[in-house]
């Protein structure tokens, strides 16, 4: 993950990049939605390779819970790197000339502040990012239903997390000292996870 927040003294010979990014706008259990989310995110991004073993020690895990949903009076009523927005909106579909095609994404309150990116611009790549290729109008732009939220975010590095159930860094068997642990202490593990 690149949350690069300058806080890299501990991570010694890692840098950190995006490798995945999976989650949901729905409310869920904590406790199965980071299980379920953090293999989704690691393994099946369809936009990155599949984490691989070697890449374990050098990981470092980022966790945002979505909170404080607001309207917003248009797409433009949000703050960059404050608020995330989803967008939703819909226009008619190009081949099908009578019916409307639903489009909606989102950015998490971070990126737009990590890309440098305008509200402007943040728009415009979101509704790319949403599917839609026509022209961007000032229609388009009236049309949008917005939704402003914030995130509460969490980071985790492979050595912290090691050090916290006492793994050896060194060696890339761990997997399988993580999941002893975790049947041996299982609330140890969700309280662990608990923001």
């Amino acid at each position: 993950n690149n949350d690069d927040d300058g806080d890299d003294d501990d991570d010694d010979d890692c840098y950190y990049e995006l490798r995945g990014c999976v989650g949901t706008l729905s409310p869920r259990p904590i406790d199965s939605a980071l299980r379920e989310y953090a293999i989704t995110s690691a393994f099946h991004d369809r936009r990155f390779h599949p984490i691989a073993l070697d890449e374990v020690s050098c990981l470092r895990v980022g966790v945002s819970l979505l909170v404080n949903y607001e309207d917003c009076k248009d797409c433009y009523d949000w703050i960059v790197g404050v608020h995330g927005i989803v967008i939703e909106f819909q226009q008619q579909n190009q081949q099908q000339q009578q019916q409307n095609q639903h489009y909606s994404a989102t950015y998490l309150p971070e990126v737009a502040k990590e890309q440098g990116w305008t509200r402007e611009r943040t728009l415009e790549t979101l509704i790319r990012k949403a599917g839609f290729r026509g022209t961007i109008t000032p229609q388009l732009l009236k049309d949008i239903k917005c939704t402003r939220y914030q995130s509460s975010k969490c980071h985790l590095t492979y050595k912290e997390f090691a050090a916290a159930f006492q793994l050896d860094t060194g060696k890339h068997n761990n997997v399988v000292a993580m999941q002893q642990h975790q049947q041996e202490q299982k609330s140890s593990w969700r309280t662990w996870f608990r923001f």
